[in-house]
């Protein structure tokens, strides 16, 4: 076993410990793959791989635990108690998500993963697990019956689908970008197709815009190139109804929830999320300086989230400390980007792979990874590896 790590790169502790994470990454499509060969009858196999995974991380991290990691996650929840204590109502919308952040996300990421001391083998690890999330893809879209549009009819939601391959399909071309191997652009492509065949706008847009941000936002030399790309994208946004109409032809793509919208004129505007803002526009110009407390949203949004982080917390946690949160929030991402190459490879990753969701989607109360990403971002900013992702030197 130690010598297929080693062939890995898989070496020291702080290795063990990305691999462990990129494991927890690859979860939501291992799962979306179960629930596709089973049918959707993959709950008791849900949780002996949520549990079998704790066990084998901790016990591989043993050594990392500390007091005030510890504390850092008992103090959060006792915020969650407390917020049961002084919103009742909020207790309704707690289930098998939220039990899963508590007991499953909260304790390996700001327990385990905050340790983690060096990001530099991250995406190398990380790419490891893209070719098979690539191939589960492919799996879940021609031997599945998966690709209907009627969830009703569905085990796996188009939306839940791109966002658990999109970690796999970003860690492609981060791949490509620092190591300049082929391999790792068609990966990245034929994620893409995926995502356009059965996938959301969001991930697809994310996963477009990581490329676009890690082949210019980490270096200042590629200004042209940047400028010819931009000038592509102009092009092609004034053409877009000719290759949406193009695409749409080919039986890959006659399920794809993207072209759908589209050509209905629809591609980044849905009639009941505009309801949705709409509320959440009413509550926020209404509640003063109130706080609603966790789930505080949910009544004005009909049951559902804003669709939107940063109203989401504003109506939570009210305008003074919501927006000291999203401050802190921004701070953190800033800094990470700011302070060398690998950190700044990370936070994009990061930034585009799991926070941008939830800018367009998702809950940061109903979704693991949320968690994860902080307790991971908390560790980038307080790294001191200065080694260039690319290997070029440092900044």
């Amino acid at each position: 076993m130690s010598k297929i790590l080693t062939k890995l790169g898989i070496v020291t502790d702080n290795d063990k410990m990305l691999m462990s994470l990129s494991f927890v990454l690859f979860i939501p499509i291992l799962l979306d793959f179960i629930a596709g060969f089973t049918s959707g009858q993959s709950s008791n196999i849900t949780m002996i791989v949520y549990g079998v995974t704790f066990i084998f991380v901790f016990i591989q991290g043993w050594s990392r635990i500390s007091i005030n990691n510890i504390f850092t996650v008992l103090s959060l929840y006792f915020i969650c108690f407390l917020n049961a204590v002084i919103f009742p109502n909020s207790v309704d919308y707690v289930g098998i998500p939220q039990y899963l952040i508590l007991l499953f996300y909260l304790p390996l990421g700001f327990v385990l993963f905050r340790t983690i001391k060096s990001w530099s083998s991250f995406i190398n690890i990380l790419f490891v697990f893209a070719p098979f999330a690539i191939l589960i893809g492919i799996y879940i879209i021609f031997f599945t019956s998966v690709t209907t549009l009627d969830r009703s009819e569905t085990y796996i939601t188009y939306m839940e689908f791109s966002y658990a391959l999109l970690p796999f399909v970003c860690a492609s071309y981060a791949y490509y970008h620092s190591k300049k191997r082929i391999g790792g652009l068609i990966m990245y492509i034929v994620g893409i197709a995926e995502m356009l065949s059965f996938g959301c706008r969001g991930a697809l847009v994310c996963a477009l815009f990581f490329a676009i941000l890690l082949s210019f936002g980490i270096s200042s030399q590629r200004k042209w190139m940047f400028i010819t790309l931009l000038l592509i994208v102009v092009i092609a946004a004034f053409n877009l109804d000719s290759i949406f109409g193009f695409l749409s032809r080919f039986s890959l793509f006659e399920n794809s929830h993207v072209l759908r919208k589209a050509l209905e004129g629809d591609v980044f505007q849905h009639e009941s999320r505009n309801e949705i803002l709409l509320n959440c526009e009413n509550r926020l110009s209404s509640m003063g300086i109130e706080i609603s407390g966790l789930f505080g949203d949910r009544p004005y949004c009909g049951s559902v989230y804003p669709h939107t982080i940063i109203y989401e917390i504003l109506m939570q946690w009210g305008w003074i400390l919501g927006s000291f949160l999203l401050l802190l929030l921004a701070i953190v991402f800033v800094k990470g980007y700011m302070r060398d190459p690998v950190s700044r490879m990370v936070t994009i990753f990061f930034g585009c792979a799991a926070l941008g969701r939830f800018f367009v989607s998702d809950s940061y109360l109903n979704n693991g990874l949320f968690w994860i990403m902080i307790a991971c971002m908390l560790s980038v900013i307080s790294t001191k590896d200065k080694r260039m992702v690319n290997g070029k030197g440092n900044d």
